[in-house]
């Protein structure tokens, strides 16, 4: 006898941040590959996570949870952890945020390193995620986290262009739905390029905080004269 058996709303959200994230990697390979790219030597510890090319972020305008205005210009000069997500996710987002709450805390123990580095969550469900609400919910996590949202039109370039993507899923009831997304956490350097990518489905947070020093350690040798 066959038994009909329903796939739960969470199994489907996976199986599109998969596909999704599959997209990202996607259109990184492409920037790898590019014939006029100047590639850069990517050691053996940082394969896979670190870009061989840069990637330029481009302009963007988006209002922070504390009401201030973040644009493409405000980030220059710091490192900037970057994650998209949503307050109304059930458990993929909260996750990604507790993980780099730890990453912090484990970079705490390198002096001064905190002041030049920041998290950002940008919102890929702007119709809800209001700065009041982000104000909720980003510095639950950690106090010096930033939350971001802004109209959908600069939201959908700014992961366009950094190889995301997001998706709303309506609930069976068609009442409400869920935001479907990219789970990866993407690092921007001094200059506001992607610079690296941290894959899903695990994110181990003292590898991320030491692959981190290591990343700035050889930006800082690429800048030497």
């Amino acid at each position: 006898m066959t038994q009909n058996r329903s796939i739960s709303p969470k199994f489907l959200l996976f199986v599109l941040a998969v596909a999704v994230a599959a997209g990202a990697l996607s259109t990184t390979l492409k920037v790898w590959l590019l014939p006029h790219a100047r590639a850069r030597q990517v050691p053996e510890q940082l394969q896979g996570i670190l870009l061989d090319k840069t990637k330029p972020v481009p302009a963007f305008r988006l209002t922070a949870h504390d009401g201030t205005t973040v644009t493409r210009e405000s980030l220059a000069g710091r490192w900037h952890f970057l994650f998209f997500g949503y307050t109304h996710c059930p458990d993929i987002c909260p996750t990604a945020m507790g993980d780099m709450a730890a990453v912090f805390t484990n970079l705490e123990a390198h002096p001064g390193l905190l002041d030049t580095t920041r998290m950002l969550f940008v919102s890929v469900d702007p119709d809800r995620d209001t700065p009041e609400s982000l104000k909720q919910f980003v510095p639950y996590f950690r106090a010096d986290f930033l939350g971001l949202t802004g109209h959908i039109g600069e939201i959908e370039n700014l992961t366009r262009a950094l190889g995301a993507g997001f998706r709303k899923i309506p609930d069976k009831e068609g009442e409400g739905y869920q935001v479907g997304h990219t789970t990866s956490v993407f690092l921007l350097d001094p200059e506001v390029r992607l610079t690296a990518l941290f894959h899903p489905p695990a994110h181990d947070t003292q590898l991320i905080a030491e692959r981190f020093v290591a990343i700035r350690d050889l930006y800082a040798k690429e800048k030497q004269p």
